[in-house]
């Protein structure tokens, strides 16, 4: 009766470490390289690496979390615009039917010709840029990102929010206060892939 016991627990804790070990080598946090290479694994199992997309589309969990949790894509088929999304909440791909016509075939490129390496690139960049002009922020993460073809070129042009934490008492004259102490920092690169702060660094 005991070793039934014993084992029965000895299956539980096996089975619930087995799915701690699993969650985590899925999860994805953009500012570091394992989130970069766990979405590139992804994209490669959910979605058809050879897919001409107009843009890709990361959102997090919730503004408190810096995990990932949806992948869309945006493309024209059929004369569509369409869009499918990841969710990794429900473990599932998501293809709603398009609703909205296009006149025109917009220029994209295949989800493996994306630069998704660039997103750390710029994170860590991006985070140079606030820390280089005050000392104020700390705890930063990726809010939100976005690789979209650019529509007069083949070049891809990124966008994303970096959130941060004030490490002190009082009012900055940087970032926008989201709530108590968090606040967000915006980024965009250019047509030559130059980093841009778009708001938050921009006060005098």
């Amino acid at each position: 009766m005991i070793k039934s016991s014993l084992k029965s627990i000895l299956f539980i804790a096996l089975y619930l470490s087995l799915i701690n070990c699993s969650g985590g080598s899925s999860e994805i946090v953009l500012h570091t390289q394992e989130g970069i290479d766990n979405l590139n694994k992804l994209l490669k199992s959910e979605f058809d690496l050879e897919k001409e997309i107009t843009s890709l589309s990361i959102s997090n969990l919730n503004s408190n979390s810096p995990k990932v949790d949806q992948i869309t894509i945006f493309f024209v088929e059929n004369n569509m615009m369409d869009m499918w999304f990841y969710s990794i909440t429900t473990s599932k791909l998501h293809k709603p039917d398009p609703k909205e016509k296009s006149d025109f075939q917009p220029r994209s490129q295949k989800i493996k010709d994306l630069n998704t390496a660039k997103i750390l690139t710029n994170y860590k960049e991006a985070v140079a840029m606030i820390t280089n002009t005050t000392d104020e922020f700390a705890n930063f993460y990726i809010y939100g990102y976005e690789i979209q073809v650019n529509k007069d070129s083949d070049t891809t042009e990124h966008s994303f929010d970096v959130y941060a934490e004030k490490t002190s008492k009082g009012v900055s004259y940087y970032g926008k206060r989201l709530v108590e102490n968090k606040f967000k920092f915006s980024f965009d690169t250019d047509k030559s892939g130059q980093l841009i702060c778009t708001d938050g660094l921009d006060v005098f």
